[in-house]
């Protein structure tokens, strides 16, 4: 059974504790966890604190535990300050006002995918591996243009329920499942729903990290390559969101060519248009997987945990651009997070699991 992203980093925070070590590197450690187990971390990192271990935390700037003694603040590979936690106060970084983003998008084509009412329908899906029931009797509708929230705590079948919907769980065949107003088994490729579908998460960047993509399930053909899939250039990455395609991709047509260049604008991300996915920094590969799930505009968007792996900045200025595209498009958004306070105001639906049941479906009320 695979774990969920949050599963996954707090197994890997347990293997690098049972080492007891005198200093402790961790890197972005709260990403991807609950709020349950963010509180459970902040505790361990307590701890461990008083009892004299050496800890040194990477993360953001808004994020900083309360037992953090020092802050060393860094910037295109420089030293911004070096100063205690008291005192220290992130900086408010400005981002582009609403019409300065609208004129990103006016260049951008109109993808009018009016062939469907209902993008996603669940009767009673139940989806069980291991004798274990991962999803029980689900029932949920979203509609054609309807922007939704998919809250849980790790572990509630949030990875699984989207399995179902972007076609890569063969469970989906047994299940009372529509997709595009297709019930699932109805004669549809798998690809004729991807090609809908513009999806990224973790486990696709965990995929792109690997470094071969495709490449891996060529047997011999990784052999004939001498870097691998390290030599992805970024705007190939961006290009493959076109035909789902990972590792490499076909020849780009001129519109293909334009929208890549526009995204690479509108993320301002143009100094990697020439560069290799592999030597772009974390949030640099983030933001490109972004791009590369919006690149061909498509009826629905699939956003797990986007903001993973983003700076403050960057996440504010990706929740108001995701705003500006819900007002251009008719785009119909599932958006998974951990961290309410980043769920764009255009969302206004939310779908609670817990447990692998729903706990809560209707409109997002927020605080």
């Amino acid at each position: 059974m695979m774990l969920s992203n949050g599963e996954r980093k707090r197994t890997q925070l347990a293997e690098a504790l049972l080492h007891h070590p005198d200093v402790l590197v961790l890197d972005q450690p709260f990403v991807g966890l609950d709020v349950q187990s963010r509180q459970n971390l902040s505790q361990q990192i307590s701890d461990l604190h008083n009892s004299g271990k050496t800890i040194v935390l990477i993360c953001d700037a808004l994020h900083i535990p309360e037992e953090i003694d020092w802050v060393l603040e860094m910037d295109c590979g420089q030293v911004l300050q070096w100063i205690s936690r008291f005192n220290y106060l992130p900086k408010e970084e400005q981002i582009d006002s609403p019409e300065v983003m609208e004129s990103y998008f006016a260049a951008l084509p109109v993808v009018d995918d009016a062939g469907f009412e209902l993008a996603v329908r669940m009767n009673k899906v139940t989806v069980a591996h291991g004798g274990r029931e991962i999803l029980k009797n689900i029932n949920w509708t979203v509609q054609k243009g309807e922007r939704w929230a998919l809250i849980g705590p790790n572990g509630a079948g949030k990875t699984t329920l989207l399995s179902l919907i972007t076609a890569d769980n063969p469970q989906g065949y047994v299940n009372d499942l529509t997709l595009f107003d297709r019930r699932r088994g109805s004669g549809e490729s798998i690809w004729d729903i991807k090609q809908r579908i513009g999806y990224v998460s973790p486990e696709l960047h965990l995929y792109f990290l690997r470094g071969k993509g495709i490449f891996n399930t060529i047997p011999g053909l990784e052999k004939s390559l001498p870097t691998g899939g390290n030599s992805l250039r970024c705007d190939e990455v961006i290009t493959s969101g076109f035909n789902e395609q990972i590792g490499f991709s076909a020849s780009h047509s001129d519109f293909q060519k334009k929208a890549v260049k526009a995204w690479f604008s509108i993320l301002q991300l143009e100094h990697l248009a020439d560069s290799k996915f592999a030597e772009a920094s974390l949030s640099e590969q983030r933001l490109l997987l972004l791009a590369r799930a919006l690149v061909k505009l498509p009826a629905l968007l699939i956003l797990d945990e986007p903001c993973q792996g983003l700076d403050a900045h960057q996440t504010k200025r990706f929740t108001a651009m995701l705003d500006v595209i819900c007002r251009h498009l008719d785009t119909t958004i599932i958006y998974v997070t951990h961290y309410p306070e980043e769920i764009p105001l255009s969302v206004t639906r939310l779908l609670q699991l817990e447990n692998g049941q729903v706990n809560y479906c209707g409109m997002l009320i927020l605080d």
